[in-house]
């Protein structure tokens, strides 16, 4: 009898464990897919097929912060979205670009946007992964998450999933707890002003980026759809400050793997050494525009696409 006991308490204290993880989850899950701002809600706006403009910016915070859509926008007379994403080069986004590109009917311009310093480099994790987890059941976004992280999804258990959360997600949960959004809403299109706060600082140490293949073939795989759908792809090096370009060690390694992605087809500007670079008033550090800088430089990149087209 004891032992017929212990058995249901067994059984009850897992089915009640089990029910509490499964509620957990799925309230996570749902939750955040529901999101309709900010970095998850540009991510869920392109899995939901919600987002789909004439020029499309993507990038890491060097996208961001740099390069203003409504200044492309008001001059070529076009829809324009930055979906600039902070802290995520193209080895982590480009699940989410191919995504994009699947389906769009409006792009005819995208821009692709790198910085010399990580624009080539490998990840071997993924970055803020709690933004990501909900939406791991999109084959495109798994198949990037296992390239980058393969062994968390490789031996999975009943609600894996959750481990993968981290304490991003509570500020994400706090910030939208009373959102109400209906419709997916990007204030500024995607593009956020950085204030002038600080200078770049002179950077003493030298290192060497490794470029990454894998990169230089995730650029390349992108570029090729964005041409069988008549988009062109227009690779833009951002511009670093004088300091940061000067501990690179092979940074015309770097400008020269860009270089060789140029053809008929694929534009590759390279605008990470101009005026802009010799002016610190121009940077919050080495590699982001202030709101300044960023005027400066989305209109130098109008004026190269404008002279492109002509």
């Amino acid at each position: 009898m004891r032992n017929t006991r212990n058995i249901l308490k067994f059984i009850v204290t897992i089915v009640i464990i089990t029910g509490v993880l499964f509620s957990i989850e799925t309230f996570l899950k749902t939750k955040l897919k529901s999101i309709k701002t900010g970095t998850i809600g540009k991510i869920n706006a392109v899995i939901d097929h919600q987002i789909d403009d004439e020029i499309m910016i993507w990038g890491a915070s060097t996208a961001l912060v740099n390069i203003n859509p409504k200044v492309l926008s008001d001059s070529l007379n076009c829809t324009v979205m930055n979906m600039g994403l902070d802290g995520t080069n193209i080895d982590q986004y480009s699940g989410l670009l191919m995504e994009f590109l699947s389906y769009t009917k409006l792009c005819k311009k995208l821009i692709l946007a790198f910085d010399i310093n990580d624009g080539l480099v490998e990840r071997n994790q993924f970055y803020q992964t709690s933004l990501w987890v909900h939406q791991l059941d999109n084959p495109r976004i798994a198949k990037t998450f296992n390239e980058i992280n393969p062994e968390l999804l490789r031996n999975p258990f009943p609600f894996s999933n959750l481990t993968l959360y981290d304490m991003h997600i509570i500020k994400e949960l706090k910030r939208t707890f009373f959102e109400k959004e209906s419709q997916f809403s990007f204030p500024n299109k995607g593009f956020e002003s950085v204030s002038i706060e600080e200078k770049p600082v002179e950077i003493k140490n030298k290192k060497t980026i490794e470029i990454s293949e894998r990169i230089v073939k995730k650029i390349n795989a992108v570029c090729e759809l964005a041409i069988s759908k008549n988009i062109e792809p227009i690779i833009v090096i951002t511009p670093c400050h004088i300091n940061g370009q000067s501990r690179l060690l092979n940074k015309n390694e770097i400008i020269s793997i860009f270089n060789k992605l140029s053809s008929n087809s694929i534009l590759v500007l390279d605008l990470h050494n101009t005026s802009i670079s010799m002016d610190e008033e121009n940077f919050y550090d080495n590699v982001h525009l202030n709101s300044i800088g960023s005027m400066k430089f989305t209109k130098l990149l109008l004026q190269k696409i404008n002279t492109t087209n002509q």
